[in-house]
């Protein structure tokens, strides 16, 4: 299986054991089981929402005073 993250050097080598996640009745959506293959874009996304958020509500407490 090809994971849907690429990096160089490769994060795995042929044939390395990893944990894969997948539902029973649809094993064709399988997905490599780690942090950059589920978490990152979540987490980078967040973050940035967080960050735009506290930059918002800092004009509006700003503009209310």
């Amino acid at each position: 299986m090809t994971g849907s993250v690429g990096s160089s050097p490769p994060a795995y080598d042929v044939g390395e054991r990893v944990g894969v996640l997948y539902h029973a009745d649809v094993p064709e959506q399988a997905r490599i089981e780690g942090f950059i293959e589920n978490g990152f874009a979540p987490s980078l996304f967040g973050g940035l929402g967080g960050i735009f958020a506290l930059i918002g509500f800092g004009y509006g407490g700003l503009w209310r005073l």
